[in-house]
């Protein structure tokens, strides 16, 4: 069999760990290859060779870097290397662990048939087991099925396998079976005597007695396999790890592979025990014995099929392709010496046709070979091509929603310099709009691929990566030669309907030779039962030859001066006569080209465009017969690209273009609704038609009526754009709108102050709050000045500028100008008016931002029984407020499953009313991660917190607050799981991008100052943490006020600093002034201040102030709820006002506490609350010690207390409502 010369021929990968197993590896080898030309920066070394059918690769970890990293390293270089590996299988030596269920002895072979888990990650439980964590990762399923196969004849496979162990040995001295007397297997507890490296000196009555097996083959064992970055070398620890997590064998790589998303199958020759009895003397007979098991498995594989291959061409092969060979031998020429090809030529001449033609071509020679298609019409085509080869090359991630198809699928072609592929980009006309997308194309200099460029002008090839000028030429395709045209149109026309050759060489002199003329011709011969000849006859006076559809004076940007602009002469037939014949279907079909209605034109858009609506359906089917239109879905119609510049270029001779743009424009901006409108859908289906009608109109005419007509046209789109989330192109197109209406009409005119109001609408939803605010106010200053106050625009006016306050954390100055608004709205609109109820939506909001939930769930109810009375309860702006009040309520709920359900109930109906994707869905992701984080869920509560980041950072960009909002909810989590490093990080990088986004006093930019410093606090870093906390609860106080619960819980946070730092005096002042505001503003009773008092109570113990400590602890307890069994927070309190008591010598009432707090906390679940475990042990352990002091105080004179010491000296759970650490 001859040796695979490209790297793409390799699918299998053979990894190994150390030296002797790669040497055991080769020996199984049925054939050895010459090494490949190594890519730039690979570490690695590779053997190249073949088992059975298998063109197989091996690699070995650099000497001395075993363990999961190493592996992960250099799978990656691997995988770059070899593009196409598939399947890999990890072999060499490992760790046994035997049990009565598993008679692993030496030399034996464990196969991961069960899969493997990475042991050393998880977490401590709350009785301080060590539980884990980590998912288990199971073998591809190709080669499962493959040990299904030798698990079904156990006795035929060990015949083979064992004669071949045997025959490696014979081979190779050092495969030698070690004697059967040096497999010994000590007790479990009996660990190596230390400073022997052999176990000769072993006590041999602590070895475990086995029976014996009758003969010397190794056996197979079926099962899980474990993995971590540390040898498993402790006999007690083995034990426990395979019990919990079912393990029979230990090593160290398979989990940096399977990291590395190569399946993988983990085969492993035991050649110790897993404990402290290690040594090297089984090792290399063991990796023998799981080289020759995995070859047998790789025997029994079958071979991977070249159609693996990608080849995502969209046409079926040109069954007869007339002429091109010149083109075709100078596209193969310029692959062959690895150069960008682009065919360039006028519109229709068949590029499109040849590319596909030398795909299929390229396909035939080179199977192993990607062969990709992009479609370069516009930008979303091309994103969605991209977005199709990066599922079909099953680049990691691509099903992710915020997967980046263009910058992934440009790294894996441009990085994998052993992928050999052919890139096709057709139709990349446009060079203006498809700038941005031109960095993303791959370069051929620097990797094996193959780039065809398809395009009408020549300039496309300036920018792409590889091209020089220089050096290279584009290919120009020409239309066809006369002979090669005859045999093109001879091949689809019968003989009668061709008779005239005289008439058939004049056609296509007329046609100029261009493909796609002659088949329409041929097109419109057929579907009429006509003949060339009377064809010709339609076109004009065949004397001169030249029907004068177009003139020289045309203009096209993207073609040569020396190019024939004849293609539309294909067309003017069809034009005339509809002209001369159907004056409706002619008003429809140029009213239809002043749209891009490829994507489709609402069909009843066109019946209000006729005078005779009915009249209307009958001109539609007529101009679908002619082939200009077809039916597309949703009652649509479309005409493609060409012909609408056909119409557009008639029209133009006509002089009738202006008119129907007139027309066309006036069509859009008086049935597209108003920014006030609820006609959402309606919105939807003209959008398309009004942003490809703003592309064509020249901004800068100076015609009065069509310049009126654009300014209003952006106004509405934007409105709409706004309304959808797409905040970006609603500013673009606002902004516009703004300037035009400005200099047309002044910029207090009331059409100017509309724009200037949604254009602050759409600053303030894209997160500039500052400048939002700022119009705004120039806004609601003109209207009070043209309007009056009580005006409703006016009002409305007065209720946006609450809400850039309410965005800019301004919570008091929003309630007052949300309230004044109201009051103003009730007394000119009425009570039940749609801005009224609008306004108390808004007043809720405020309200529920300064917690006082009761008023606003009090206005949310009001607000939605008003619009469910005036709107119905399917508006949208209904949906709002429903979504909004049940958010408030599930927030409040004390049942944990019926907030779940709300939340969802509530994501679904925004995502039925306003799109899955738009801001107001996305957040509700993150309260239902909220509702995961405070079950404990964190898992879960971190998938949704990251899906709902990467959505809004698709809708609104990175530095959007929201999409910042969401980042913060992500660190919190982090911070809560533990994870520091990264919390850390995020912190502080959120920190920037709020205070440069919405300011350094801004909630958000506090609350993320708050967090740094509790990640301080955390760490122990009070030093740190204490200056920012002071910062944060100085600028609270002024922002939010220092009643505000926010304000509070920092305060909270500052007086743990302040005692973290043994500032014992500052620490009580600030405590007492805690307590005082919390008994205002929450209560004496609320939980809240019961903490406080409870921790105040705490610090004074801490300075032995007893007395003092006695006086608080008691209130803290009569404060407490009653309810019983009592709460964990009481049971706490109760404790510790026990220990006071105790260390006060008051034994008896100490000792009554803590019987009644275990009475209680005996009654309560154990999973109700995660400190029950910890503070029942420590009042057990307390209440002994209690007794044993009465027992010495019977006979030993002097106090007690001076030399008890509590096993727990602090117990600050309260603070924050979160755990220890």
């Amino acid at each position: 069999m001859p040796p695979p010369l490209h790297p793409d021929d390799y699918t299998l990968a053979w990894l190994c760990a150390l030296p002797r197993e790669l040497a055991a590896a080769k020996a199984v080898l049925d054939e050895t290859y010459p090494a490949l030309p190594a890519t730039a920066h690979d570490t690695n070394t590779y053997t190249l060779g073949r088992i059975g059918p298998h063109p197989i690769v091996l690699v070995c970890l650099p000497t001395g870097m075993t363990g999961i990293v190493s592996a992960a390293v250099t799978v990656t270089q691997m995988r770059v290397a070899f593009p196409r590996l598939t399947l890999g299988v990890m072999v060499g030596v490992g760790g046994g662990a035997p049990s009565s269920g598993h008679d692993i002895r030496l030399g034996d072979v464990v196969v991961g048939s069960d899969g493997f888990i990475k042991y050393d990650r998880g977490k401590t439980t709350q009785g301080g087991e060590f539980q884990y964590g980590a998912s288990v990762m199971l073998p591809p399923p190709k080669l499962l099925s493959v040990i299904s196969q030798l698990q079904a004849q156990p006795e035929r496979h060990r015949e083979e396998w064992t004669q071949l162990i045997r025959q490696v040995a014979r081979q190779n001295p050092r495969f030698q079976p070690p004697r059967e007397e040096d497999d010994v297997l000590f007790q479990t507890s009996y660990d190596h005597p230390a400073g022997w490296d052999t176990c000769e000196h072993c006590d041999a009555g602590r070895r475990v007695l086995r029976a014996p097996r009758g003969d010397s083959q190794p056996r197979v064992h079926y099962g899980r396999i474990g993995s971590a970055d540390q040898v498993m070398r402790h006999g007690d620890t083995r034990d426990r790890v395979a019990r919990q997590c079912g393990v029979i064998c230990f090593e160290m790589e398979a989990a940096g592979v399977l990291n590395e998303r190569l399946p993988c199958l983990s085969i492993r020759g035991i050649c110790d025990y897993s404990d402290s009895h290690k040594n090297k003397q089984w090792q290399d007979y063991a990796a023998m014995t799981a080289a020759v098991y995995a070859k047998e498995v790789l025997n029994l594989l079958p071979p991977a099929s070249p159609s693996e291959a990608c080849f995502l061409v969209p046409f079926e092969p040109v069954r007869q392709l007339v002429g091109r060979h010149d083109v075709l031998a100078d596209i193969r020429s310029r692959v062959e010496e690895n150069r960008p090809v682009v065919l360039y030529g006028l519109g229709g001449v068949g590029k499109t046709q040849v590319a596909v033609h030398f795909c299929h071509e390229y396909r035939q020679q080179h199977p192993s070979a990607h062969v990709l298609w992009v479609d370069a019409s516009s930008p979303a085509h091309f994103d969605h091509s991209y977005r199709q080869i990066a599922a079909a090359l099953r680049i990691p991630g691509h099903e992710d929603p915020g997967f980046d198809a263009l910058v992934e699928t440009h790294r894996r072609l441009t990085a994998a310099e052993s992928l050999r592929w052919l890139m096709v980009v057709d139709n990349l006309d446009n060079r203006d709009e498809m700038a941005s997308r031109m960095p993303f194309l791959p370069r051929v200099a620097r990797s094996k691929g193959s780039l065809v460029v398809t395009t009408r002008t020549m300039q496309a090839c300036q920018d792409l990566h590889d091209w020089d000028p220089a050096r290279d030429d584009a290919t120009q395709v020409l239309p066809l030669p006369p002979h090669e045209s005859m045999s093109l149109l001879t091949m689809h026309l019968k003989p009668n309907q061709r008779s005239n050759e005289t008439d058939v060489m004049t056609l296509l002199e007329t046609l100029e030779y261009l493909p796609l003329a002659i088949t329409q011709a041929i097109a419109w011969i057929k579907m009429n039962g006509s003949t060339v000849t009377k064809y010709l006859e339609r076109l004009g006076s065949r004397s001169t030859g030249r029907p004068g559809i177009l003139d020289e004076e045309y203009k096209d940007v993207y073609r040569y001066d020396h190019l024939p602009h004849s293609i539309y002469r294909t067309w003017e037939l069809s034009l005339r006569q509809i002209w001369t014949q159907e004056a409706s279907a002619a008003h429809l079909l140029a009213t239809i080209a002043m749209f891009d209605a490829q994507h489709g034109v609402p069909m009843w858009l066109l019946e209000k465009a006729s005078n005779d609506e009915l009249g209307a359906i009958s001109a539609l089917g007529s101009l679908s017969s002619w082939s200009l239109l077809d039916y597309g879905p949703n009652e649509t119609l479309i005409m493609h690209r060409m012909v609408r510049d056909a119409v557009r270029h008639f029209l133009h001779q006509r002089k009738e273009l202006r008119r129907y743009e007139v027309s066309g424009l006036a069509l859009l901006v008086q049935h597209f609704p108003a920014p006030d409108t609820d006609d959402w859908q309606r919105c939807e289906a003209l959008a398309p038609l009004a942003e490809t009608m703003l592309a064509m109109i020249d901004p800068r005419r100076e015609d009065e009526t069509i310049c009126a007509h654009r300014a209003t046209l952006l106004h509405f789109l934007s409105a709409y754009e706004n309304h959808r989330g797409r905040y970006k192109e609603a500013h673009f197109h606002v902004k516009d709108a703004w300037r035009a209406r400005s200099a047309r009409l002044g910029p207090d005119h009331l059409d100017t102050v509309a724009c200037e109001e949604l254009l602050a609408l759409v600053r303030m939803n894209r997160g500039r709050y500052r400048k939002a605010l700022e119009t705004q106010r120039s806004v609601h200053a003109k209207r009070l000045d043209v309007q009056g106050y009580q005006a409703p625009a006016t009002v409305a006016s007065q209720k946006q500028l609450g809400d850039v306050e309410l965005k800019l954390g301004r919570f008091t100055r929003a309630i007052e100008t949300y309230s004044a608004a109201c009051r103003q709205s009730e007394l000119a609109l009425g009570d039940q008016h749609r801005h009224t109820l609008e306004l108390r939506h808004v007043l809720a909001e405020a309200f529920e931002w300064q917690k006082n939930a009761g008023k606003a769930e009090q206005l949310y109810r009001r607000a939605l029984a008003g619009k469910e009375a005036t709107l119905g309860p399917s508006h949208h702006s209904t949906v709002q407020t429903r979504i909004a009040l049940d958010a408030l309520v599930a927030s409040q709920t004390s049942d944990p499953h019926a907030a779940l359900g709300r939340y969802r109930d509530m994501w679904q109906l925004s995502a039925d009313t306003f799109g899955d994707t738009h801001p107001n869905t996305i957040g509700l992701l993150c309260n239902q991660a909220a509702w995961h984080k405070a079950q404990g869920a964190w898992r879960e509560a971190e998938t949704l917190q990251d899906q709902a980041y990467h959505l809004f950072l698709n809708a609104l960009g990175e530095t959007h607050p929201s999409t910042l909002m969401c980042l913060s909810n992500l660190a919190v989590l982090k911070q809560e799981q533990g994870k520091a490093v990264e919390a850390e990080a995020l912190h502080l990088e959120l920190l920037g991008q709020r205070t440069a986004v919405l300011g350094p006093e801004h909630p958000h930019t506090l609350a993320s100052m708050y967090h740094f410093a509790e990640m301080k606090l955390e760490q122990g870093a009070y030093a740190e943490a204490h200056p920012i906390l002071e910062r944060v609860v100085t600028s609270q106080e002024i922002v939010l006020g220092p009643d505000h619960p926010t304000t509070l819980r920092s305060v909270s946070s500052l007086t743990e600093s302040l005692e973290g730092l043994h500032r014992y005096a500052e620490c009580e002042q600030v405590y007492r002034g805690l307590i005082a505001r919390k008994r205002q503003v929450l209560g004496s009773s609320h939980l809240d201040t019961v903490v406080e008092i409870h921790n105040l109570a705490e610090l004074l113990r801490e300075q032995n102030r007893l007395a003092e400590a006695e006086v608080l602890h008691r209130e803290a307890l009569q404060l407490s709820p009653a309810d019983r069994p009592r709460s964990v927070t009481t049971l706490l309190i109760m404790a510790n006002l026990a220990r006071v008591l105790m260390l006060q010598q008051k034994r008896g009432e100490a000792r009554a506490l803590y019987q009644g707090a275990l009475a209680d906390i005996r009654q309560l679940p154990a999973t109700a609350d995660w400190r029950i475990s910890i503070l029942m042990q420590r009042m057990e352990k307390e209440l002994g010690e209690l007794s044993l002091l009465g027992r010495l105080a019977a006979w030993v004179p002097q106090p007690m207390a001076a030399f008890w010491t509590p096993v727990y000296d602090s117990w600050s759970w309260l603070r924050g409502g979160s755990g220890p650490g």
